[in-house]
């Protein structure tokens, strides 16, 4: 059951808070100036110009060689890989242009027609990385890059629904934006960063019988997120402590990110702040609207998870039960439930004892799948040695931790 406040439950308007075109350029938590860290913005900024093209919407650079993390001792004869996702508009075309003018950084599979190519791509969670690739970093050096490619419908569709956490979980920790967002990618990840925070809430305080959270306590949960189903943290690939070293090293960073998202929750009575701490403040009402703002894909999960048990409740609504059948109507906002929803499923499914852990198993769901198919794609793309080489070095970090 989660721990709310007990406040009397009152029917409530459930529509998605959509975020407003006109604010897109006030959303400044987002900006690149936020996250440098390790990495001068010059040698980034030459790497992204070296993969100019038409079809290139925004890119992002993430992970230790870009951002610091506490428990790593980084060598300037040795620096770590630069991780870099780049979102364009056509994949397979992307794919083609930057094989004639980068032929070593594919494996053989480039050699495949577009309909198979594209299938590749769009396979798992729909990233084509090619990992260890030298290039020029403008001083007369190279650096090692492992670059990514996402088309931007995707990419859009796991921000708003999140559909696999991959790249929505990787922007909810602070990034280096290589160059600007686009507004529909800026207000999308605005959304990604306010649900990460409010179902962080309702996890945080599903498991302790204090209201009282602390920051790091907040964002370890906020960047455990993206890491809950992988199963390189499963097997032992993956520093354990890599969330803590994260946040550790990193924790003004992710104030700034998500100070919007913080001060939206406070408006909506969620959280107050009190000397560095924050005090949840939910009750029924907000609890019951927070679930409902939630992505469509992590919200279908959850509430599909005991409509069995409390179908009887679940049937005396038909927009729900339509919705968690996957019917929607064509004027319905994909992200949202309808504001004549009514609510008590919603309140009994939070009410329930098992909910704590639908919570965590819902997020382990989504994610677990998409990663495991990113890994075995990872052979394929890269090849094996390449492949084998990153595997050996993430579990040496591990070991090393």
């Amino acid at each position: 059951m989660i721990r709310i406040c007990a406040i009397p439950f009152r029917r409530i308007n459930l529509a998605h808070g959509r975020l407003r075109p006109d604010i897109a350029f006030h959303l400044t938590n987002q900006a690149s100036e936020l996250d440098s860290d390790t990495m001068s913005d010059n040698i980034l900024t030459n790497l992204q110009r070296q993969f100019r093209s038409s079809g290139l919407q925004y890119s992002f650079g993430y992970g230790l060689g870009v951002l610091a993390q506490s428990g790593y001792e980084i060598s300037k004869s040795r620096k770590p890989q630069l991780d870099v996702i780049h979102i364009v508009d056509k994949p397979v075309e992307f794919h083609r242009q930057n094989a004639a003018r980068f032929p070593k950084h594919y494996s053989s599979v480039i050699r495949l027609g577009d309909s198979a190519l594209g299938w590749i791509q769009n396979f798992g969670a729909g990233v084509y990385f090619n990992p260890y690739v030298s290039m020029s970093d403008g001083s007369g050096g190279e650096s090692v890059v492992k670059y990514g490619i996402i088309s931007s419908q995707r990419a859009l569709m796991d921000l708003r629904e999140w559909t696999t956490l991959y790249i929505a979980g990787r922007l909810q920790k602070p990034v280096k934006h290589l160059f600007h967002l686009n507004d529909a990618l800026k207000l999308a990840n605005e959304y990604n960063l306010e649900c990460a925070l409010n179902l962080s809430l309702l996890i945080i305080l599903s498991r302790q019988g204090s209201n009282f959270i602390s920051c790091s306590q907040l964002f370890n949960q906020v960047a455990l997120i993206s890491y809950m189903g992988d199963p390189r943290m499963i097997i032992g690939g993956e520093n354990p402590n890599k969330v803590q070293n994260i946040v550790k090293k990193q924790l003004p960073f992710f104030k700034s990110l998500y100070r919007e998202a913080l001060e939206k929750a406070i408006s909506k009575g969620y959280v107050v702040e009190a000397k560095g701490f924050y005090c949840a403040t939910l009750g029924i009402n907000s609890a019951v609207r927070l679930v409902a703002d939630l992505p469509r894909t992590y919200k279908k999960r959850f509430l599909n998870t005991f409509k069995n048990k409390h179908g009887r409740v679940l049937e005396q609504d038909m927009v729900l039960l339509n919705f968690l059948a996957g019917k929607t109507l064509e004027n319905y906002d994909s992200s949202s439930l309808p504001a004549d929803l009514n609510c008590s499923y919603i309140e009994t499914v939070l009410h329930d004892s098992l909910s704590k852990r639908a919570l965590v198993a819902t997020i382990l769901g989504i994610i677990a799948y998409p990663a495991f198919a990113q890994s075995m794609k990872g052979i394929l793309t890269a090849g094996v040695t390449k492949s084998a080489k990153y595997a050996w070095e993430k579990k040496l970090k591990s070991l090393g931790s």
